[in-house]
């Protein structure tokens, strides 16, 4: 058939359907990352007047290839972030004034000062980092946790040494998980279902306090314990800077990969089916921050493709180059193109039986990342096409999909085909393109390359 896409250099690739789920981002360098730890501990030979400890722990993703240095997606401030609790003060250097959650991106360096009051009492002192996935029944009692990182940043204890006023520590915030998994960012979501869930991933900086107790009919707690969460933010980027160009060849899934076809089933027989072709000038992967060009062709007879010109709404053909938000209610024309997000979790864990396929957010519950702006109708011999772009809504995500421990984030090119009164074909019609949507740009330095969708 006939395309106005046919160039000698597509690459051509039939898109996924809607219910696969894309494999983990790996370390480009294997599939195992070496760790390194190191941990600072109050000695005797320090003396009891030193007045405080350091402890440095990093844990070393693999080293990522020179490239242009682009600028930090979140410059460092330098206010600090306070909390306290229970004669626990926590204090976080290098933060935006009056934030209520402090944020790092993968590889920064956490500085910060754990203050004790009372310390005569203290017996013991513990501080971890701690990462854990979270997936709960909200009618019920059901729940599962995953930890997938703990690290020891302090430990102390009476028979090590007198304890100061305060510890300070450095750590070093890793990219990659031991089995060469991107780590996963800060997430907080409620699941649609029967029953409903809520899942969430935090990271936690986690302050025990042991004091003993004088007074034994005293009321105060043996163990005093503050949790000070912090946002985490993998920062990711394409592989290599488009636009790529399209090919006829079939060939295997790639980073680069372009064009997706399939088929608008027929209805009744001998009626041809209506070819549908995406073609993504910059391939799956694709910053967030960026517009996302694509072009939408229909192939098929004339008089097939006729209702697509005839029943198109107003509102669903805007010129390019103008409001780059679509409005929320904005009504469907016979296409649409959407970029969604989907959020899938094992709920099996928690003790709860779920009927049917795994629970997955709604796209009208707030999965909605954007709407795609579409040109006016471009036509041929048997072709209509569309140019368009698509935004990420300004506040929408923060970080791109991933894959982790049964908790599966997948964002979704989704074209839409639907022409009422039409009984040729099966519609409405769904094309499913699977996106991975990067933090930084191509050429990011301090970003790290995915190559998998």
């Amino acid at each position: 058939m006939n395309s106005l896409l046919a160039h000698p250099y597509a690459q051509h690739r039939r898109s996924r359907s809607v219910s696969s789920l894309s494999p983990p981002a790996r370390s480009p360098h294997g599939s195992a990352v070496d760790s390194e730890k190191k941990l600072g501990l109050w000695h005797p030979s320090m003396g009891p007047h030193q007045g405080s400890v350091t402890a440095f722990v990093s844990v070393m993703g693999p080293p990522s290839d020179k490239l242009d240095v682009s600028p930090p997606a979140m410059p460092i401030h330098g206010y600090p972030y306070v909390k306290h609790s229970s004669g626990i003060t926590v204090i976080l250097s290098g933060h935006r004034a009056g934030t209520s959650l402090p944020l790092y991106p993968s590889g920064s360096l956490i500085s910060g000062v754990v203050v004790l009051s009372k310390v005569e009492s203290i017996t013991s002192l513990d501080v971890k980092l701690e990462g854990i996935i979270s997936v709960r029944e909200i009618q019920g009692g059901g729940r599962s946790n995953i930890t997938f990182l703990s690290d020891q940043l302090i430990t102390w204890n009476t028979a090590t040494s007198r304890l100061p006023d305060e510890f300070a520590f450095r750590y070093l915030l890793p990219t990659f998980s031991r089995d060469g998994r991107l780590l996963p960012p800060t997430l907080d979501s409620r699941l649609t279902g029967i029953p409903g869930f809520r899942v969430s991933v935090k990271w936690t900086i986690s302050v025990t306090a042991t004091r003993a107790l004088s007074n034994p009919l005293s009321f105060f707690r043996r163990t005093a314990r503050l949790s000070v969460p912090i946002g985490y933010v993998p920062r990711t980027r394409p592989p290599s800077r488009g636009p790529f160009p399209m090919s006829p060849s079939r060939i295997l899934p790639s980073p680069t990969a372009t064009l997706f076809t399939d088929l608008v089933p027929p209805r009744r027989e001998g009626t041809p089916p209506i070819q549908t072709q995406i073609y993504l000038p910059h391939s799956q992967i694709t910053p967030l921050t960026k517009a996302i060009p694509f072009r939408i062709v229909l192939s098929a007879p004339d008089a097939y493709l006729e209702p697509f010109l005839t029943a198109s709404s107003p509102r669903s053909f805007l010129q390019l180059g103008g409001a780059k938000t679509p409005p929320e209610d904005s009504t469907d024309g016979p296409v649409s193109v959407r970029l969604v997000r989907r959020i899938g979790a094992d709920p099996r864990e928690t003790g709860v039986v779920v009927v049917g396929e795994l629970a997955t957010s709604s796209t009208r519950g707030g999965c909605l990342l954007g709407e795609g702006l579409l040109s006016p109708a471009e036509t041929g011999r048997g072709i209509v096409s569309w140019w368009g772009e698509v935004h990420v809504r300004p506040g929408r995500v923060s970080t791109g999909g991933f894959d982790v421990d049964g908790l599966v984030v997948q964002d979704d090119l989704v074209l839409m085909l639907n022409v009422p009164g039409i009984h040729t074909h099966a519609f409405p019609f769904r094309q499913v393109v699977p996106i991975r949507l990067t933090t930084d740009l191509p050429g990011t330095i301090e970003a790290v390359p995915v190559t998998i969708v």
